[in-house]
């Protein structure tokens, strides 16, 4: 896997553990649905900001989200 793959399965794994829909993400995390849809299906690389208000929203480091990433 590139590694917007591997963030995408990391982002789409950690959201499943945490039973939250999309929709749920984005308000918790303070950005638009279609933000975190875009990054979900590859259609949006997230910025460094971006990446601390998911991990916040979804109570896990930022690390956990970059983990395993290759170039």
């Amino acid at each position: 896997m590139t590694a917007p793959e591997d963030f995408r399965h990391n982002l789409f794994m950690a959201r499943m553990r945490a039973g939250l829909s999309q929709e749920r993400l984005a308000r918790k995390a303070g950005l638009a649905l279609d933000t975190v849809h875009k990054i979900e299906h590859g259609n949006r690389n997230p910025r460094l900001v971006t990446i601390l208000l998911l991990a916040r929203a979804l109570d896990v480091t930022p690390g956990e989200l970059i983990d395993g990433l290759s170039p």
